[in-house]
């Protein structure tokens, strides 16, 4: 910039300007570089120099002071000189409202770090700070009143730690997100640090940084697709934006360190994010962590990461999940546990475990990545046993993922497919998957045979139960209930509510009686299945015995044959014999 001047002008000049003065008396031409504000900021200063009305206003007010700070406009060389006047207006205009403190930071971008240095942004940051903790109805409503588009994590607690029912105002914890969202990357730094310092909820604070992450990046919009053609797209695109990476590792640097301050979902996604962008291995670790922290909130989505890596063909990073469950274990151990070596209770409700939670949400994982044809059984059998020992209640959810596995690569080794069956527990199986797995030929036979002997030993415990219950009210119908001769001595009432109970246990023992013939049908079904596959295994044990003959060595395929299971005949009675005869179950000697 360059301003004409003549050293017979001075005089006219209200307020004289040390250092254009020191430059007019050697040049004629005077260059303003450096100038905070460029030639718009030099005009209105000259204006101002020359005697006409200086118009001060939130958007301009730091500009000016920067410039005045610049040209030296102190009251060294006159009275209510520029800086004098530019500080007052901070002081007392500017900070005493929510408008024009957001206004007047988001002036100060263009003149970093000079604004800084002259307190500027301090003033504007201390007082958007006090007002967020503060009523805002004191000092004016946030500047932008469209919808929200982002709930906050907690609705509970809206400012200084009064809630919306105890204020009497229905107002939202969110209301100065996106006020704040305008400001460029340094500024909105240095305003969740203040607000981070002055003891905000954490809530509040994730709040703001997940809102201002889903407006600057704008991969944590959408969810990230699948396909390997948009994956490549994506990630050609996204890797050369160095402002989004420099934005994801602030936000991540910034985020709270308590547990379930942030949703899993958006750590997620900013995980995702990262790796397209290639963030720093330190932000990666972050993010595995903070999501293995709290891995029990978490959903199947959550942790289907598709493989951005070259150096893997697999679909999901399997890796990723691995690591993330190694931490979810690791953090929960002395937790869960309590330092101590016992077995879980499962009796109670499942939330009250994070094992069991993440159990099912592994199993559904491992269910859903079981169809990748680049998935190696080793790799498939890490994540499934990335779990400590009997943290599943139920192993349907396992057997359901082997076996799909086992349906996707019918290529794997015998070997392969024996130590992917073993992991699962056949007494954990429920009736309907111990039927599905007896009719599976992908099982091998050893397992089979072991599903078979588990729901025969499940349907005889459940057998023994039903006949306890058939006699059960039968006894108490007969020490309850009066006999008919002594109907008629109660009222008409009472022999009505009698005449009820004993049609209700009637038709209870009719039931189960029904019942029971069910199970008696489907052991004797189970008796023959058992038969059928000795038979198959013994014919297969000659066949190897013959060939070991040869080789001179012995099959020792009898050592995984199931004993023989028998009903006591007395379990083949009539439906009306049972109720009043007992259950004998017998077995052989098994394994």
């Amino acid at each position: 910039m360059v301003a004409d001047t003549d050293s017979s002008d001075d005089d006219a000049i209200g307020y004289p300007l040390n250092k254009i003065q020191k430059l007019a008396q050697r040049i004629v031409h005077i260059s303003l570089d450096g100038m905070p504000g460029g030639s718009g900021a030099f005009e209105v200063v000259a204006k101002f120099c020359y005697g006409e009305k200086l118009d001060l206003m939130a958007n301009n007010v730091a500009m000016l002071r920067c410039a005045a700070e610049y040209l030296h406009m102190s009251e060294e060389y006159g009275g209510s000189n520029l800086i004098k006047l530019t500080e007052n207006f901070l002081d007392n205009v500017t900070v005493r409202s929510w408008k024009d403190s957001i206004r007047t930071l988001k002036s100060c971008e263009p003149l970093l770090p000079l604004a800084e240095e002259l307190s500027v942004v301090k003033k504007c940051v201390e007082s958007i700070t006090m007002k967020i903790s503060s009523e805002p109805s004191l000092y004016g409503w946030p500047e932008l009143d469209r919808k929200r588009m982002l709930q906050s994590p907690s609705g509970k607690l809206l400012w200084s730690g009064n809630s919306a029912k105890e204020m009497g105002m229905e107002l939202k914890v969110d209301w100065w997100y996106e006020d704040i969202s305008i400001l460029s990357l340094p500024l909105f730094k240095c305003v969740i640090c203040a607000i981070d310092n002055r003891g905000l909820m954490p809530e509040a604070v994730a709040g703001a940084l997940m809102y201002y992450a889903r407006k600057a990046i704008p991969g944590m919009q959408r969810r990230q697709e699948i396909g390997h053609g948009q994956l490549a797209l994506s990630h050609s695109t996204s890797s050369r934006n160095s402002e989004q990476l420099f934005c994801l590792e602030t936000i991540e640097n910034l985020l709270p360190s308590q547990k379930c301050i942030t949703p899993t979902v958006f750590l997620s996604s900013l995980l995702k994010v990262a790796m397209i962008l290639h963030a720093e291995q330190r932000c990666l670790d972050s993010l595995e962590k903070r999501i293995g922290a709290q891995l029990e909130h978490a959903v199947l989505d959550d942790i289907l990461i598709p493989n951005y890596s070259e150096l893997s063909e697999t679909l999901y990073d399997v890796d990723c999940v691995e690591r993330i469950v190694k931490h979810f274990v690791n953090t929960s151990k002395s937790l869960v546990l309590g330092g101590h070596s016992h077995e879980l209770d499962f009796s109670s409700s499942s939330s009250a475990f994070p094992l069991v939670s993440v159990a099912k949400l592994v199993d559904s994982y491992a269910v859903e990545i079981a169809s990748d044809a680049n998935l190696s059984p080793v790799k498939f059998r890490t994540i499934v046993d990335s779990l400590p020992h009997g943290t599943r209640v139920l192993d349907d959810g396992l057997y359901q993922a082997i076996d799909i596995y086992l349906k996707s690569h019918p290529s794997i080794s015998e070997t392969e497919k024996d130590a992917l069956c073993s992991m699962i527990s056949c007494e954990k199986l429920t009736q309907e998957a111990c039927v599905h797995a007896a009719q599976n030929s992908r099982l091998p036979l050893r397992i089979v045979a072991q599903v078979l002997f588990a729901e025969q030993t499940q349907l005889r415990a459940a057998f023994t139960c039903a006949l306890e219950a058939v006699a059960s009210p039968r006894t108490s119908a007969a020490e309850y209930l009066p006999t008919p001769h002594q109907s008629h001595m109660l009222p008409a009432p009472r022999v009505a509510n009698v005449e009820n109970l004993r049609q209700a246990a009637e038709i209870n023992q009719i039931a189960l009686r029904a019942d029971l013939t069910t199970l008696r049908h489907r052991i004797a079904e189970l008796e023959d299945e058992c038969i059928k596959l000795r038979q198959r295994l013994e014919r297969k044990a000659v066949r190897l015995n013959s060939l070991s003959s040869k080789l001179g060595c012995r099959s020792s395929i009898h050592a995984h044959l199931p004993s023989s299971i028998s009903i006591n005949p007395r379990l083949r009675k009539s439906p009306a014999s049972i109720t009043s005869s007992p259950c004998v179950v017998k077995s052989h000697k098994s394994h």
